[in-house]
């Protein structure tokens, strides 16, 4: 299974992980994780060369963490937002695949 965690510094998006192949179907076959892995490309790219956001990232075999930096915050909403809602979506049709969870900062 895919597990993917948005983190929140109150009502902002500050990074996010996604770990884990979701085991849909074979390796090279598998759209869930296709699916799964482009939106999180899509998404560490926008924010880099598109929206110009200040991150640091790093990816393993089935891991990807992403963080925002403070002064970029802002700018990398609509992207992120976006990101979060396609998973969201996503996790929906193939919830036994794919799981979202948001985890909020204490302030």
């Amino acid at each position: 299974m895919t597990k993917a965690e948005f983190y929140y510094e109150g009502s902002f998006i500050k990074g996010f992980s996604v770990k884990g192949h979701s085991g849909y179907a074979e390796e090279g076959e598998d759209i869930v994780c296709a699916s799964v892995s482009s939106t999180v490309w899509m998404t560490v790219n926008g924010l880099e060369n598109v929206v110009g956001a200040k991150v640091t990232y790093s990816a393993t075999d089935a891991n990807v963490t992403l963080d925002v930096y403070k002064e970029s915050l802002s700018e990398a909403q609509d992207l992120l937002r976006s990101f979060r809602e396609f998973l969201c979506n996503l996790s929906i049709e193939y919830e036994d695949y794919l799981t979202v969870k948001e985890v909020h900062e204490n302030v």
